[in-house]
């Protein structure tokens, strides 16, 4: 089975890629596609085989609802330029948010109740 890659889709699978700073050469090379095919994939210009695509998947820690939820794509990519634009210790700030956010003890809070920590 084909699987036909718009190009709306293969600039989230760059854009993955590029984020985990993987090589276009060694992402292709365990999918046993040329760069050349892959870097047509992410243009949109290509399309992959299901077994192609679930390897790639695979290799850029995605699952198929992570590619096509288009409003999950957007907010990583919002909060990765963000982050961009911080400092280490604004950094430090936003991780101890995250974990904050992420913790059990968060899972038990109402939500949008307010959040009160020591930074």
């Amino acid at each position: 089975m084909v699987v036909n890659i718009d190009s709306k889709l293969g600039s989230r699978l760059r854009a993955r890629r590029v984020f985990l700073n993987l090589p276009l050469e060694e992402v292709a090379s365990e999918i046993n596609l040329t760069p050349g095919y892959l870097a047509l994939v992410e243009r949109g210009r290509r399309s992959l085989k299901l077994e192609e695509l679930s390897r790639l998947l695979d290799i850029l820690k995605l699952n198929l609802d992570d590619l096509v939820d288009e409003e999950q794509f957007f907010l990583e990519q919002e909060i990765i330029n963000s982050f961009e634009q911080l400092n280490n210790d604004d950094l430090r700030i936003v991780l101890k948010i995250c974990k904050l956010l992420i913790s059990p003890e968060s899972k038990q809070r109402q939500p949008n109740s307010m959040l009160f920590f020591r930074i």
